[in-house]
């Protein structure tokens, strides 16, 4: 009987969506591994209660819920997120110590700074082209870890707001 499956090894497997497993509810390993077109991690795998370990290394994670976040977070797989870009990466390594990845993949700190960076920015809608020109103007830093500096937030405001002294 399928329900009474505890482990499941399905890597490399051409495998594109996670679906279908939810009737599974022994299952309490599932590896996914090197299925690289698997890009979300669907919220019905909580309808697994047994499912303690479940890999996704070397799948192309872009999308997950806050619902399907502990399965993003278990046995490293946020070291192979690819919900990032290139200037992600540039401004991350431009203002920390830390390099965001390793020949492994991507290092933890630098996943959790791109998920809260992206919904500050979304929030507060600025982008990367606008930190630099507010850091070169003013000579200071527009962001403290992942907060806006008040200085920045003054000046996004200012931005957004059409003076008087433009009509003259």
């Amino acid at each position: 009987h399928l329900k009474d499956l505890h482990t499941l090894y399905l890597r490399n497997n051409k495998i594109s969506e996670i679906k279908g497993f939810e009737n599974f509810t022994s299952l309490n390993y599932l590896d996914l591994s090197g299925n690289s077109k698997i890009t979300e991690i669907p919220d019905s795998l909580d309808n697994i209660p047994a499912l303690k370990t479940f890999k996704l290394w070397n799948c192309s994670i872009r999308k997950f819920s806050e619902a399907s976040s502990k399965f993003f977070w278990m046995n490293q797989n946020y070291r192979f997120y690819s919900g990032y870009t290139q200037t992600d990466k540039i401004y991350y390594e431009k203002t920390h110590k830390n390099k965001s990845s390793s020949t492994n993949g991507l290092f933890k700190q630098f996943v959790v700074w791109v998920i809260k960076i992206r919904k500050i920015m979304k929030e507060e809608k600025f982008t990367y082209s606008e930190i630099e020109k507010f850091e070169i103007e003013t000579t200071q830093n527009a962001m403290w870890w992942v907060r806006t500096t008040n200085s920045f937030k003054i000046w996004l405001n200012d931005r957004a707001q059409m003076r008087i002294t433009e009509f003259f």
